[in-house]
């Protein structure tokens, strides 16, 4: 489908606000930023087009920058949490509330947190012959999502934590959903068919 120059201008217009709303928020990395200009005006030029097409479109839009954003943002550390001690790492402080070591058929040890305010429970259980594993804690939000998993135990009561920040992780998966949507009605059978 063809554009008028008008259309296009408009559509250029929107990519260029959006790249520079995102890059005065901080995200400057060229790559990103053209992909999500790229991504804003497929978005509003889905609007030009049928349901289905114009689900898919906005759909595939929304997840390219989603992935594009996350893998490029995406930012991870490494903390030691002791006892009495709390830890900071970007925006988030995380101070530690209770640490408990059990056996359940398993021996495991329970690390309860609290990130920004919000309570959260990590676990570490072995079975066996040294098989590891962890339960990670996340904390949602519409541009963040920070996942914690506890990585070491250690016999002074500190833990080493494993905290990632992937950003846009959101948008993915909104991305995903308005792609699946798209495919809905091309499965229903049409009226005529129904009788």
């Amino acid at each position: 489908r063809s554009f008028s120059t008008k259309t296009l201008i408009i559509l250029l217009a929107a990519a260029a606000a959006a790249i520079g709303a995102l890059y005065l928020n901080g995200f400057t990395r060229p790559l990103p930023l053209i992909l999500a200009g790229l991504c804003t005006a497929i978005f509003l030029s889905a609007f030009a087009s049928k349901p289905p097409s114009r689900f898919l479109r906005c759909g595939l839009a929304i997840l390219i920058f989603g992935v594009s954003m996350s893998s490029a943002y995406k930012e991870e550390w490494q903390v030691v949490i002791g006892p009495t001690e709390n830890a900071r790492f970007g925006q988030w402080e995380m101070a530690r509330n209770r640490l408990e070591f059990g056996q359940a058929g398993h021996s495991f040890a329970r690390l309860e947190v609290t990130l920004n305010g919000e309570n959260i429970i990590l676990e570490q259980r072995a079975y066996g012959d040294n098989q590891v594993f962890s339960k990670t804690g996340f904390v949602r939000g519409v541009v963040n999502e920070l996942s914690l998993s506890v990585l070491q135990l250690n016999k002074d009561g500190s833990a080493l934590v494993r905290a990632v920040n992937s950003p846009f992780v959101t948008f993915i998966w909104l991305g995903g959903v308005l792609m699946c949507a798209a495919i809905f009605p091309v499965w229903m059978p049409k009226r005529s068919e129904r009788c």
